[in-house]
């Protein structure tokens, strides 16, 4: 789930620490340049409220909070397009308009998703698959028909894969 989302969907909150929420949220990248104490005077509050919202979202403390979030920032404005994922077509859209919408977003999700690929973690499930002998896959619904896909294309090179069925 993205930071922003889970800022907005968290529960139990003081006063306090809802002021400094909502502040992050109007904020976004201003706060690339303010220090714990200076969001703690803005938003009239301590710097301990800003370390408890950060560890009721899961964090260690702010700073890896807020490095988090700028980082979803800088990376939601990097990949924004015209076309909503959720809600693709419009009623008027025609057959060539929802072709093209489609294809738009194939695109854009392989280019999202090559941008997310780290090098190491790749080359780790790499030598992961190479040592295996055999993979096992759970799956439910359409992850299960993926794993049976997955399971075709691995044993085209030698691997054996052993899918459960739940």
């Amino acid at each position: 789930m993205l930071v922003s989302e889970s800022m907005k969907n968290i529960k139990d909150l003081s006063v306090s620490q809802k002021a400094v929420i909502d502040f992050m949220l109007v904020e976004k990248e201003n706060l690339k340049d303010m220090t714990i104490q200076d969001i703690a005077i803005k938003t009239y509050t301590s710097p301990s409220t800003l370390i408890r919202v950060a560890k009721k979202l899961g964090y260690n403390g702010f700073v890896e909070l807020k490095e988090a979030y700028l980082k979803e920032i800088e990376y939601l404005h990097c990949h924004i397009n015209q076309i909503d994922a959720n809600i693709p077509f419009q009623s008027q859209d025609n057959i060539m308009d929802i072709s093209y919408k489609i294809a738009t977003l194939q695109k854009e999700t392989i280019d999202d998703t090559l941008s997310l690929i780290d090098h190491d973690t790749l080359r780790r499930a790499l030598n992961l698959i190479k040592t295996t002998d055999m993979i096992h896959f759970c799956g439910v619904s359409f992850s299960h028909l993926l794993g049976e896909n997955f399971a075709l294309k691995m044993s085209r090179i030698g691997k054996k894969v052993f899918i459960s069925h739940l």
